[in-house]
């Protein structure tokens, strides 16, 4: 059994070799995020650090998504040293291959969930954001590793207090 982080908001864990991290809404790491939220550039910055075992990486934005694709996430990142690509159709095996971390909001392709699964099995790391109302469309693609949306999010705020040692929290409340 893959360790297991389960909180109100987020999920994360490695399998295979991988890393699947789960958001409960597409605003987590948007630019109103980044406007309203302090914590939101440390939040990602987290995230790139995971996905790229503390170094410098490459990172893909697979979807057109307001979510993934905000000035604010895509300077953090590229400040910090990591390159920061969008591009939807890259979402093959050999697209994804280029990549230390994969960010989308929005469910893909059932050709793009099989690559994403073979992406993942094979040690990659993957970011999802939820809450667009087509999140089951992930679950097939999720129940293989023991997780699925449930389609219900009763979050009535935008901010979603953190309480957690996982080092992708660290220094986020």
């Amino acid at each position: 059994v893959p360790p297991v982080l389960a909180m109100l908001s987020f999920s994360a864990m490695a399998v295979n070799g991988g890393t699947i991290v789960l958001s409960h809404d597409a605003w987590t790491l948007s630019d109103t995020a980044f406007a309203e939220l302090p914590d939101t550039a440390t939040f990602a910055l987290n995230l790139a650090q995971a996905f790229t075992d503390g170094g410098y990486g490459s990172l893909l934005g697979g979807s057109n998504n307001f979510g993934i694709n905000g000035a604010s996430l895509i300077a953090t990142m590229q400040e910090a040293g990591h390159t920061w690509t969008h591009d939807p159709s890259a979402l093959t095996l050999p697209g994804l291959e280029k990549y230390d971390g994969i960010f989308l909001v929005g469910v893909p392709s059932s050709d793009a969930l099989a690559a994403l699964t073979l992406y993942v099995d094979g040690g990659g790391s993957l970011y999802i954001g939820g809450g667009t109302g087509y999140d089951a469309g992930w679950n097939p693609f999720l129940e293989r590793y023991g997780f699925a949306f449930n389609g219900y999010n009763d979050l009535d705020q935008f901010h979603v207090p953190i309480d957690s040692d996982y080092p992708i929290f660290e220094g986020v409340s």
